[in-house]
């Protein structure tokens, strides 16, 4: 979808467009985030310099999560892996984004912080597609369209409340 990998097959559409060739960085421009994970900061670069790439005030991400204030000044390289995945969830919500692309958004994060990250990632005003190995607790019982894919093929389509464990 983030026009990263090439496509085997099919098209990726948006706002009705085909965009199968346009690349990622004008998906980015058109208000898609992506948040891989790996390799989502920027290593060499601080806490601060990441969070000002998306934002030159980066208030709303140290609100978002407090645990990044005292790490400012820190190369993001040498953060936690929890703490590099606050800091790439950090970028996507500065980013004002149309959709937001989060691969295993919580991994390394303890269980308050990343029910914290499922709170924050349902309330942006976004398209926010998830993958997760399995669905987080946060996410069950909310209002979620929840997609199960086992060797690529589609095995449940529905409302997360609908999904067994």
């Amino acid at each position: 979808l983030a026009g990263t990998v090439p496509l085997s097959g099919g098209a990726v559409l948006w706002d009705g467009a085909d965009v199968t060739r346009v690349p990622a960085y004008e998906r980015a421009r058109r208000g898609m985030c992506l948040v891989p994970e790996r390799q989502a900061v920027f290593g060499s670069l601080t806490v601060r310099e990441n969070l000002e790439l998306a934002a030159r005030d980066p208030a709303v991400a140290l609100d978002a999560y407090p645990q990044l204030r005292p790490l400012l000044q820190r190369r993001a390289g040498t953060l936690s892996g929890g703490e590099q995945r606050m800091l790439a969830l950090s970028r996507a919500l500065l980013a004002r984004a149309r959709v937001v692309l989060a691969d295993e958004p919580a991994q390394g994060m303890s269980p308050a912080v990343a029910a914290r990250t499922y709170e924050l990632l349902g309330a942006l005003d976004a398209c926010v597609v998830v993958a997760e190995q399995r669905l987080p607790p946060a996410l069950r019982g909310r209002p979620a369209i929840v997609y199960e894919l086992r060797r690529g093929a589609v095995v449940f389509a529905g409302e997360a409340g609908e999904l067994d464990g």
